[in-house]
């Protein structure tokens, strides 16, 4: 039986993310790749999270599974040791734009947040996504082009017409390849027990909406400041 790693290395969570992105890419399910692989559902999940180490064996039939060669799986893998110096170092200069995902349905709100981080005179790029299907979907790479990168900061509304946000939430902060991205939950919500789940699901922060629209891109202007200078200076 594979054992589980316990502290999983670069090279396993590495070609783990190579497995899922591939599987994703033939629209397969967990279940699909088991069944060809004659393993658990499970065990999959593990080797896409790095937590289990795959072996050259099963390497060798996922690489024939997925039509691709032994190379696929290593392609873009860099060591930890062989990266530059400045990869390790925090510069108190930001020296790319902050990329933003905002999950939001409502036209005003979409605005009023693009307006807000306009205000801030801070490099942002800004991709608008209008439910927790096309978020998921994106950041697993599930529908293919890579047309914006890996966000810095997703804010996303706490409850649209048809999804919870506080699901995508949870489904984001318990994979291990994206549970790094910081989440500021938006809400109209007036009630407390919503901003407390937010903080136990892992949000990085909490804004409630304003029927003041000013007050409401002062918040966000603020969020996006404190990201950019203090959290993110590096990115």
């Amino acid at each position: 039986m594979p054992k589980l790693i316990t502290d999983p290395q670069p090279i396993d969570i590495f070609i783990g993310s190579r497995v899922r992105e591939r599987r994703q890419k033939l629209d397969w399910t967990l279940v699909d790749l088991a069944e060809k692989l004659n393993v658990s559902h499970q065990q999959i999940q593990k080797y896409e999270q790095g937590l289990t180490r795959i072996t050259a064996g099963n390497l060798f039939e996922l690489s024939e599974l997925f039509g691709v060669s032994i190379n696929y799986f290593y392609e873009g893998f860099e060591e930890p040791s062989l990266k530059s110096s400045k990869d390790f170092t925090i510069s108190v200069i930001r020296n790319s734009s902050l990329k933003v995902i905002l999950v939001e349905d409502d036209p005003t709100d979409e605005m009023l947040v693009r307006n807000a981080i306009k205000e801030t005179n801070r490099p942002a790029e800004i991709h608008v996504l209008h439910n927790d299907r096309q978020l998921i979907d994106f950041l697993k790479n599930k529908t293919g082009s890579n047309r914006f990168p890996r966000p810095d900061i997703i804010f996303m509304n706490f409850s649209l017409s048809d999804f919870n946000g506080l699901s995508a939430l949870k489904t984001i902060k318990r994979d291990r390849t994206l549970q790094d991205i910081p989440i500021i939950m938006l809400s109209d919500s007036v009630d407390k027990k919503d901003l407390v789940e937010s903080y136990k699901c892992f949000a990085s922060g909490y804004i409630k909406k304003s029927f003041n629209h000013r007050h409401f891109k002062s918040q966000i202007s603020d969020s996006i400041n404190y990201w950019s200078s203090i959290c993110l200076p590096n990115m």
